[in-house]
């Protein structure tokens, strides 16, 4: 019979945060303060520990919000899209001379 790894070593091994330093890619954390989800601190901890890893990574905090930004207020969820708009221009974007794959 295998042996079964133990629920310490089960959540380690699947947990993001202890996986952070294979992360190669720009991260936006865009989180509310009122998540019950994913509660507040851990994308605050998600955050500081990319950047503490020398990541890119930007923290965005929305007062009044829950899981769903976009369920709460028509400004903050303006706001939601036109940050995720940026970042795609910023990091998605191919830069000038450089050829895309078609």
């Amino acid at each position: 019979m295998a042996a079964r790894s133990s629920i310490p070593e089960r959540y380690l091994s699947q947990s993001a945060f202890f996986h952070l330093d294979k992360v190669n890619t720009p991260v936006l954390i865009l989180h509310g303060e009122k998540d019950l989800t994913i509660l507040f601190g851990e994308g605050e901890m998600m955050f500081y520990a990319l950047r503490q890893l020398g990541k890119t990574a930007e923290f965005v905090a929305y007062a009044n919000g829950d899981h769903s930004l976009s369920r709460h207020s028509r400004a903050d969820a303006l706001d939601v899209n036109r940050r995720i708009l940026e970042w795609f221009d910023r990091y998605l974007k191919p830069t000038p001379g450089t050829r895309t794959q078609q």
